[in-house]
This record gives C-alpha cells, sequence and structure tokens, in this order.
C-alpha cells in the first residue's frame, strides 16, 4: 500500500514511477544487472552489500547517482552506455565524473621541487578558467597547505563528504596537513593506514566539478605512487619532474620506467631549477647544469615540456604561502612566470593531443 515505492520481479526498489532506483537486494541471484532506461537517477549506497552481483550496466538515461552507490559492493565491472560522457568507473566499481582529468606528478629524487612546480601549475591552470583540484599524497611531509597559504585551516565535513579548502574560486585543495592538531605533528603510519587515507581522499572529498586533478606524490615509486594509479579516475599520465644533473636524470629514469610498468603515458618531463636567475642582473647560471631533462625525453621517447629556472622569488613566495605563479601589481615581466606558463601549456596540448 505504500505509494511511494515499487519493486520488481528481482526485489529491487524503485520509485513509484521507476525513475529512480533506490535499493537493490543484496541477496539477488543476479550477476548482471542492467538498470532500466526509465531511470533517471540511482540513489546513495544503492549498491552497498550487494555480494553476488558482479557487473551493473547503466543507460544514457541516467544523469544523477548518489554518494556511496557502489560502496562496499563486490562489483567487477560498472559498463556505462557509450554516449554517456558523464562516468566512469574505476576497478574497485566507484563511479567518478569522467571530466575529471588526474595528473599525477612523479620524482625519483626528494628536492627536485614537485610540490612547487604541482603548487604553481595548479594555480597556472585554475587561473585560465580550469576548475582545478590539488591533492597532496605526501602523508609524510605534505607541504602543499603552507605554499598555498592555508596551513592555519582544517578540513571539514558536511554529512558524509570531505570539503576540500577553496583556495581561489577555481582552485580547491586538500592535504593531510589539513588533519593534523599541530603543523609539526608527525604522521607514523604503515602502508595500509596510508592506502586507507588515499582511498578517502579520492573518494570522500567533494571536489564538485572538476576539468584537472593535480596530484602531488612523495618521491621515490613506493605505496603512495602504487595506491594512486590503483585508485585514481581517468588518470591521464604522469608528469616526471627532475632537476638537470645527472643523479637526479638517474632516479627520473627510474620514475619513467616505473610509470610505464603501470601502463600509463608519460605526459611528459619537466627540468626544474635549470639555472639560477641571478637578482641582480638576470643572467641565468647554470647551478646544476643542464639539458638533463631534454636528454632523458629523447632516450626514453616521451615528450619534454619544459625548463623552470631557480628563482629565489619562487623559494620566497614558497616560504610566505603565495604561489609563485601570482602577478603581484606593478611587477615586471618574469622569465620564471613565463616558464611555468609555457610548461602548462605545453602540457595541456599534450592531453589534448591524446584526447584526439
Amino acid at each position: 500500500n505504500n505509494a511511494v515505492f515499487s519493486s520488481d520481479e528481482n526485489g529491487v526498489l524503485y520509485s513509484k514511477d521507476k525513475t529512480v532506483l533506490m535499493k537493490y537486494p543484496g541477496n539477488s541471484a543476479l550477476t548482471v544487472f542492467a538498470v532500466p532506461e526509465t531511470v533517471t537517477e540511482i540513489s546513495d549506497y544503492a549498491f552497498e552489500n550487494s555480494y553476488k552481483i558482479k557487473t551493473v550496466c547503466i543507460p544514457e538515461s541516467v544523469s544523477s547517482i548518489g554518494y556511496g552507490a557502489f560502496f562496499n559492493s563486490y562489483l567487477e565491472k560498472i559498463i556505462v552506455n557509450s554516449d554517456n560522457k558523464n562516468y566512469s568507473s574505476d576497478s574497485f566499481g566507484v563511479l567518478f565524473n569522467k571530466d575529471k582529468t588526474t595528473f599525477i606528478f612523479v620524482g625519483g629524487k626528494g628536492g627536485v621541487g614537485k610540490s612547487t612546480v604541482s603548487v604553481n601549475l595548479a594555480y597556472a591552470l585554475a587561473n585560465h578558467g580550469y576548475q582545478t583540484g590539488l591533492m597532496d599524497l605526501d602523508i609524510h611531509g605534505p607541504s602543499i597547505a603552507k605554499m598555498l597559504g592555508i596551513e592555519d585551516l582544517r578540513l571539514q565535513a558536511i554529512g558524509n563528504k570531505i570539503m576540500p579548502i577553496k583556495v581561489t574560486g577555481s582552485l580547491k585543495a586538500v592535504s593531510m596537513a589539513l588533519l593534523l592538531n599541530e603543523t609539526d605533528s608527525p604522521v607514523v603510519w604503515r602502508g595500509p593506514m596510508k592506502a586507507a587515507a588515499i582511498q578517502q581522499f579520492l573518494g570522500d572529498v567533494d571536489w564538485g566539478e572538476l576539468d584537472y586533478l593535480v596530484v602531488d606524490l612523495p618521491p621515490g615509486t613506493g605505496d603512495e605512487a602504487l595506491n594512486i594509479v590503483q585508485f585514481a579516475p581517468n588518470v591521464e599520465g604522469a608528469v616526471i619532474v627532475t632537476t638537470p644533473q645527472d643523479v637526479a636524470v638517474l632516479d627520473s629514469t627510474k620514475a619513467i620506467k616505473f610509470i610505464e610498468m603501470m601502463d600509463l603515458p608519460v605526459l611528459g618531463i619537466i627540468e626544474n631549477m635549470s639555472g639560477l636567475v641571478c637578482p641582480h642582473c638576470g643572467e641565468i647560471l647554470e647551478v646544476f647544469g643542464k639539458g638533463g631533462g631534454v636528454k632523458a625525453a629523447e632516450k626514453y621517447e616521451v615528450p619534454y615540456l619544459g625548463a623552470i629556472p631557480i628563482d629565489i622569488e619562487m623559494r620566497k613566495a614558497g616560504d610566505e604561502g603565495r604561489p609563485f605563479i601570482i602577478r603581484k601589481p606593478g611587477q615586471d615581466k618574469n622569465p620564471t612566470w613565463e616558464a611555468v606558463d609555457k610548461v602548462m601549456e605545453n602540457l595541456i596540448a599534450e592531453v589534448e593531443k591524446r584526447e584526439e
């Protein structure tokens, strides 16, 4: 006698007009389920604890999928109608907005400036009108919050969702630093706890509509790098950050091999700290040498995205929590600004070329 709900012969619960799929029964014997084309919305936790079903087919009519719709299910595959551009799924059956393109920043060696490059590149993307997310996955040494000037803020939850910090109208960020009681509190975690945190950052953060998600990784090819490659949706590819000298390039080439082993494209190599801009005369001094990134790109046949010089103003900007890419009124043109913009343009061009 309930006028709100109706169910089909398999016990699947719908709204009375069958436009909302409300709950799929966990004990159903079906292993493959095709959502009816009358359905336009799938409710929160609709397939939770559905332990027998392995495949769900979603028609083009579905325009809204609730939070945790496939949480704790045993799904192996979600098939989305080829005409539906709204969603894609990862290997865990978590559904994401298909338009969110993920870049991961990898460097085999610490201290090459991945975080600095990530912050300034994310800011450059946001300044050019792209809705951008910045995720700091350096669990033990997070620095993104400091560089953005938001280290005194803390992440908040609304309902079951974590709200990222809104840095500007088009840039949002999350970092482990935004969950710690004190800025100097250490994170003493083993691998499983880090994996759980990464899954939460990916699945439980309410990013909203994003064009790009920039992920800053810690050095090396350990747990964090493996987890983000496995868990992240729509990973467009990895960006390798190196400095020019041979020691750094050696470790960066290992990162290239790692990305290739994960069956992901290397979008390109950025040579950071490529010469020092003299604060007195503006001349570029080759402190760490020059051209290591170009040589690695040529050797491994991956794109070279450009070089960013060392700039004292960039160091000051990071310490002040003011991304260097932000122009101050009255400042003259700066070759480092132009270098960051050029790298961003080359990266977007590489992505668009792959999408054609």
